[in-house]
């Protein structure tokens, strides 16, 4: 909780300074970043009017987010906030709800909410604002990163799964489930990398170049057409496993569903993840993805290298964390 505060006071104060200047400077600071983009990514080293205008339109966005954000480090502003909400809504159940988490000793779902907010928003906003990022741009390459140091992660939980003399009824379902994670990120990291076609100059060959709709090694472009359909499909069972785990689950439910189900805290990365999984660009998808498994993967993590020895080793009631 400490740890949560002091991010957060220095998180607020840091902004606030950034939205102060740039507010002082708004004309030096957008034409500073016209200036790059028009000399780094242009072709002709210029830029359209309206180009100049969306960009000088998304420094003014960026600058209204951050006092929005730096504003909520005042006490007395959060207060009010608080005690309007608290007319419609139980304060203190949400925070219960968001802000807990009985199956592990480590405290995250601080960090966890607000991280995975801010990540979210910011992201919207840019996409929104910004358009489709490039394919196999920083973006794109950067975040596909992120899938296999969760499967890192996963690979780490399932050692100290291995070790754990607690739950031994859970034990081989959990490390099973782990083994399943850990290939499926690989996977797809894999996958996003073309299985290293780019880094080591592969070739394709002829099946690869006849039936792949980007001529890579890749086996999910064989699927194009159908990738509305998948992505849609699959962020719309994210969204209703989540909330049938938060709102419908059973009264009891074992130690191991509890681990694996997604914690609420991630709710706003999930809701505009799965948002996003119905548009037709569908690397908007896969950046809040990449993002989601790091925080999905921590939290397994946690779970079962720092357990909660408070509930049942099988079943456990589900008074909402």
């Amino acid at each position: 909780m400490f740890k949560f505060k002091f991010f957060f006071t220095a998180s607020t104060l840091l902004i606030g300074i950034f939205v102060i200047l740039s507010s002082v400077f708004f004309v030096n600071v957008s034409d500073y970043i016209i200036n790059y983009v028009a000399n780094s990514l242009s072709n002709d080293n210029s830029l359209e009017p309206l180009t100049e205008h969306e960009i000088r339109l998304n420094v003014f966005f960026f600058i209204a987010v951050g006092s929005i954000y730096s504003l909520l480090g005042f006490k007395k502003v959060r207060l009010k906030i608080f005690t309007f909400l608290n007319e419609f809504i139980d304060i203190d159940k949400v925070r219960l709800f968001l802000l807990s988490d009985k199956y592990t000793t480590k405290s995250h779902s601080y960090f966890s909410f607000a991280l995975s907010s801010i990540i979210g928003l910011l992201l919207t906003l840019y996409f929104l604002f910004m358009g489709s990022p490039p394919g196999e741009g920083i973006l794109e390459n950067s975040t596909s990163v992120l899938f296999l140091i969760s499967a890192c992660i996963f690979i780490l939980s399932i050692t100290e799964s291995v070790f754990i003399k607690k739950y031994t009824q859970d034990r081989r379902a959990i490390i099973y489930l782990l083994a399943f994670l850990t290939a499926f990120m690989i996977f797809v990291f894999m996958e996003e990398f073309s299985w290293g076609q780019r880094v080591f100059n592969l070739k394709s060959n002829d099946m690869f170049l006849t039936y792949n709709f980007q001529q890579e090694i890749t086996f999910h472009n064989f699927f194009n057409p159908f990738f509305p359909l998948i992505y849609s499909a699959f962020g719309f069972s994210v969204l209703l496993f989540s909330i049938s785990s938060w709102f419908f689950s059973y009264p009891l439910k074992s130690r191991l569903k509890s681990i694996f189900d997604p914690h609420p805290s991630l709710i706003i990365l999930i809701l505009i993840m799965c948002s996003f999984s119905f548009s037709n660009e569908i690397e908007f998808f896969e950046e809040f993805f990449a993002f989601f498994t790091i925080f999905y993967s921590i939290r397994v993590f946690l779970c079962i290298r720092y357990p909660s020895t408070q509930p049942p080793s099988l079943l456990v009631a589900t008074g909402r964390c």
